[in-house]
C-alpha cells in the first residue's frame, strides 16, 4: 500500500512517540486550517532569523506540494527508536569494518559508550538533534544550528536536510539497504517496508527509523519543505 506521506504523517498522533512530517504548511493550507498554517509560518520566521544570524539564505517553504508516495506504512516510532539508528551510525563511522551487532537485551541504545564521542556527535546532523522536536531545512550547511534565545519560539535544533540524507546514505550499506546513486528504488523500498511491517530480520528498528528519515529528507530537498520533529 502506498500512502500520501506528507499529509498522512502530519495527521497522525502517537502517545509518547515521535512523528516526522514534511509538507505541513501545504497540508494545512489545503485543509483550510489557517491557525495551524500561521503556527508553521511563525516558526519559519524564527528559523529564518537563525539562518540569517549564521549568514545563510532564508528558507522559503513551498505552499503547494505534490502527493508523496512512499512504501513506509508504519507512521511514527517511539522516541527511543531514533537512538538505535544513531548508535548504528556512530559504530559505522568510527569503524567502517565494524560487524553490526544488536543492542544487548535489556540495555538502552542511548547508553552505548560509542555515543559519548562528543566531537563526532556535534559534527553529525543525524546525531546532534533532538529526538522529539526541531527542524531540518533544505539548505546545505556544516553544523546543526542552535540559538538559545530563539529556541523557545522555534523549539529544538535546526539541521540540514542535505546533510541528514548524506549521513543516511553512508550507513545504508551496513543496514543491508541498496541505493543507486543515493536513490532508493520502489522495489527496495517495498522490500524494506515488508521487513519492517513483519518485524522480521535484523535491525528492524534501525531500518524503520532510516526509511522514515530518508523519505522525509528526499521530499524536503526535492520540494523545499521543512522536516518537522514532534
Amino acid at each position: 500500500m502506498v500512502y500520501n506521506f506528507s499529509r498522512w504523517k502530519s495527521r497522525k498522533v502517537f502517545d509518547m512517540g515521535l512523528t516526522v512530517s514534511t509538507g505541513m504548511l501545504a497540508d494545512y493550507l489545503e485543509a483550510g486550517d489557517d491557525e495551524a498554517a500561521e503556527w508553521i509560518r511563525n516558526d519559519i520566521r524564527v528559523i529564518n532569523e537563525i539562518l540569517k544570524a549564521h549568514n545563510l539564505p532564508a528558507h522559503e517553504e513551498s505552499e503547494t506540494v505534490p502527493e508523496m508516495e512512499t512504501q513506509l506504512e508504519i507512521d511514527g516510532c517511539p522516541y527511543s527508536a531514533v537512538h538505535y539508528l544513531r548508535r548504528f551510525y556512530v559504530h559505522v563511522v568510527k569503524d567502517p569494518a565494524w560487524v553490526p551487532t544488536r543492542v544487548p537485551s535489556g540495555e538502552d541504545a542511548s547508553d552505548d559508550p560509542v555515543l559519548d564521542d562528543e566531537e563526532l556527535v556535534v559534527g553529525s546532523h543525524l546525531l546532534c538533534h533532538s529526538d522529539c522536536e526541531g527542524y531540518y531545512v533544505p539548505l546545505e550547511f556544516d553544523e546543526v544550528l542552535i540559538t538559545e534565545d530563539l529556541l523557545e519560539e522555534a523549539a529544538g535544533m535546526i539541521g540540514s536536510s542535505y546533510r541528514l540524507k548524506s549521513e543516511l546514505e553512508l550507513v545504508a550499506p551496513k543496514l543491508g539497504i541498496s541505493l543507486a546513486n543515493g536513490d532508493l528504488s520502489p522495489e527496495e523500498g517495498a522490500r524494506l517496508n515488508d521487513e519492517i511491517c513483519s518485524d522480521e530480520g535484523e535491525f528492524v528498528t534501525e531500518k524503520h527509523v532510516w526509511l522514515m528519515l530518508y523519505e522525509c529528507a528526499r521530499f524536503s530537498i526535492e520540494h523545499k519543505t521543512l522536516i518537522v520533529f514532534n
